[in-house]
This record gives structure tokens, C-alpha cells and sequence, in this order.
């Protein structure tokens, strides 16, 4: 794991909100703490694991927007939806991952 100066503040424990750069470290940090904790020895678990560390970032970006009131187009009904879609995406990719089982 990399120490606390390279990691996402959001890893650290810190709310960053400078934008892209923050959520291409969180998800960096995501990528290598999943890949410690499920291992990432075949192609397939490497994709599972960034697939795994993208909709956690994603769940993360909305939830924030949600949060501050800011809908994705204005639009509560739609990320509510979205959100519901990535929290069921979540839970199959870990159980996969959990599982040592590809998903189809």
C-alpha cells in the first residue's frame, strides 16, 4: 500500500473535492487495496478488481453530488435509480470476487 502523502485524501480518511485528479487516485488506491485483498493473479481477477474499484469511485462520485443536492441533470429520480443500479453491480462484482467466479 502507498504511503499516506501519495494516497486519496478520501483514503486517508480527508474529503477531497478537487475534481478528476482526486477520483483518479482514489480509484488508483481502490485498484491497488483490492487487488491486495482478492488478489489480482489472472487477467480475469485483475478485471474484476478494476471493475470492482471503478463502481465504488462511481457509488462515491454520486453519493457526494447527492449529498450537496447537486442531481446528475437536475434529475434526483435518475441518480436514485443509478445509484440503486451501481449498488447491485457492486455487489455481484465482490461476490465474484469473493467467489473466485467470473461474472456472466
Amino acid at each position: 500500500m502507498p504511503n499516506a502523502a501519495s494516497r486519496a485524501a478520501s483514503t486517508n480518511g480527508n474529503i477531497d473535492a478537487d475534481g478528476r485528479r482526486a477520483e483518479a487516485r482514489r480509484l488508483r488506491d481502490l485498484v491497488a487495496a483490492l487487488s491486495d485483498e482478492f488478489g489480482a493473479a489472472t487477467e480475469s481477477r485483475r478485471v474484476l478488481v478494476k471493475i470492482a474499484a471503478t463502481v465504488v469511485v462511481q457509488i462515491e462520485i454520486l453519493m457526494g453530488r447527492l449529498a450537496v443536492g447537486a442531481a446528475f441533470g437536475d434529475d434526483v429520480a435518475l441518480d436514485a435509480h443509478l445509484l440503486a443500479e451501481l449498488g447491485d453491480l457492486q455487489l455481484k462484482v465482490f461476490a465474484a470476487l469473493r467467489e473466485n467466479e467470473v461474472l456472466q
